[in-house]
């Protein structure tokens, strides 16, 4: 079983490419997948049309995440469980592959807890506590589900949305894809972006070793270096492949497996 998250642009510019190809390798190779989807921008763009403004904040380590408050949370769950989710299934179903879209709340899937306080930079620089908003720390993913699912249809479509007790909350998709291939210890874990891997300095690096890997956080950008974390996770996990690639070119599914981007290795 393979995980691929795909981000936000990636979909809105390579959609049909990414599922021709796992289609294929569904029809050719009998391979089962979990799709996990970001949408960043469109939620960004919905948001403001609901005129509210997307708020965004800086980790101490770099890392920008969303700060989702209770109001954006209706945007967040109505663009990623509704738009892109029935998108992206709508497109398998086209291809008639075993399909179905879902969120991390369907059947209490991914479980977890409102995140309560977290550790941001103010626009001076200086270190803050702020209130984390509607935004989840995954406890529990239900493997006996996911894996019962995986029985019956050849691609399951997650929206990063858990459950918790409370509300329902958003999570990092990148976050979300890790834990996901680490609980089900996945065959491979891609990250398929709209840049070649990770690149320092425009040079790709096509092997990232652990040993070097927090070495390089500093060097590329506050999404990279988020993937570079998660996929670390990952692989310390036991997941035996994590591949970060480019998702724009033809065939990116397969061209990631034949570890055709940036790949995370051991010592």
């Amino acid at each position: 079983m393979i995980v691929v998250k795909i981000g936000g642009r990636t979909l809105q510019s390579n959609l049909e490419g990414i599922v021709d190809n796992i289609s294929k390798l569904v029809e050719e190779k009998k391979e089962k997948f979990i799709i996990v989807h970001g949408g960043g921008q469109e939620i960004d763009e919905y948001t403001r049309k609901m005129n509210l403004e997307p708020k965004y904040v800086v980790s101490p380590s770099g890392i920008r995440s969303r700060l989702t408050d209770k109001e954006e949370l209706k945007v967040v769950i109505m663009v990623l469980a509704g738009l892109i989710n029935k998108n992206i299934t709508h497109e398998l179903l086209k291809r008639n592959m075993a399909a179905i879209g879902l969120t991390g709340l369907d059947a209490k899937l991914v479980e977890g807890k409102k995140r309560d306080k977290i550790i941001i930079i103010d626009d001076r620089g200086r270190k803050r506590l702020v209130d984390a908003g509607y935004t989840g720390r995954i406890d529990k993913i239900n493997k006996d589900y996911l894996t019962k699912m995986l029985e019956i249809f050849n691609v399951i479509v997650l929206s990063p949305i858990i459950y918790s007790d409370d509300s329902p909350l958003n999570t990092d998709a990148d976050y979300f894809a890790s834990r996901i291939a680490c609980e089900l210890q996945a065959d491979a874990l891609i990250y398929l972006t709209d840049v070649d891997g990770v690149l320092i300095n425009g040079v790709l690096q096509s092997k990232i070793a652990l040993s070097i890997a927090s070495d390089i956080l500093n060097k590329i950008g506050p999404g990279m270096n988020r993937k570079v974390i998660h996929a670390i996770e990952a692989y310390k996990c036991g997941v035996k492949k994590v591949v970060i690639s480019n998702g724009l070119i033809s065939e990116p599914v397969e061209k990631a497996l034949r570890e055709q981007g940036s790949v995370i290795t051991g010592d």
